[in-house]
């Protein structure tokens, strides 16, 4: 470790820049301008080339009620899959059998909690699951989201986790306007799969913390995170169904890589919005 940034005596304000490597842990910031990067530098790793990208989202006067996902589009068995790779959702461990899992915790369920037990099998979550003591794992479609945690619950489950079937768009990771007393949260198709034929009975566990990136109001929150090669989605969702403007507020988002706009939007989207984007 070394400092790379020092100060002592200044009067209200004190600026100073300072370099950190794209491909460390991301980080977030808020600012009232945003100047995207210049230039389209990858960062090589020993394991991994990427690129500087930033997302900019300014809120409404309701920052609380927008949450955003960036995910990487992979074909798998002629299909698309999402797998997250960055996000302003509460951080949500998910592990089974010692192995961890990427997870998107989907907002109104418990958080700040933890949950484990093995690993019980409610299919599509239509009926009550019979999963005591047990967490959940059901598959997506054939009802809602809150349908299905509300299935777990009732049957004893201690937390829900939700898998993917196929469906491109990560918009509805949201059980409004049902609000679950159980941590719930939501895995891709592959991971669901494995699951299913392989972590059935295994023990489980789940741990949801609060919300890393608050987004603040009326001020343009600038979040940096360095992203490999690929093609991607970005989706926001503003759990009130009125965007991110007009009324409340003259909400915007773009997301910038390599010194241009790749993605922008004015907010006035409803309950949500994705768009695809390539990197480089």
């Amino acid at each position: 470790d070394r400092v790379i940034a020092t100060g002592n005596k200044f009067g209200d304000s004190h600026v100073t820049s300072f370099p950190i490597p794209y491909d460390l842990a991301p980080s977030t910031m808020s600012s009232t301008s945003h100047v995207p990067p210049t230039t389209l530098s990858p960062t090589v790793s020993p394991t991994v080339t990427c690129y500087l990208t930033e997302v900019s989202i300014r809120p409404d006067k309701y920052p609380d009620e927008t949450a955003w996902s960036i995910s990487k589009v992979s074909t798998i068995n002629g299909r698309n899959e999402l797998n997250v790779a960055f996000d302003n959702r509460p951080i949500t461990d998910f592990v089974v059998d010692g192995r961890s899992y990427t997870a998107v915790h989907m907002r109104n369920s418990a958080i700040d909690t933890s949950a484990a037990g093995m690993l019980c099998d409610c299919g599509l979550g239509r009926i009550q699951c019979k999963c005591q003591g047990q967490i959940c794992l059901i598959k997506r479609g054939d009802n809602f989201f809150s349908d299905k945690v509300q299935n777990c619950e009732v049957g004893g489950g201690v937390a829900a986790v939700i898998y993917n079937n196929g469906v491109e768009t990560s918009a509805a990771y949201t059980l409004s306007p049902y609000t679950a007393v159980i941590p719930a949260i939501f895995i891709t198709e592959a991971d669901g799969q494995y699951l299913l034929e392989n972590g059935l009975g295994q023990s489980a566990s789940i741990a949801a913390s609060s919300q890393p990136l608050p987004l603040a109001q009326d001020t343009l929150n600038v979040v940096s995170m360095c992203l490999p090669e690929g093609r991607y989605q970005f989706t926001i969702i503003d759990s009130g169904n009125n965007g991110i403007c007009c009324g409340n507020g003259d909400g915007e988002y773009n997301i910038a890589t390599g010194g241009k706009i790749v993605v922008q939007g004015k907010g006035d989207f409803g309950s949500n919005e994705t768009n695809l984007f390539n990197i480089p």
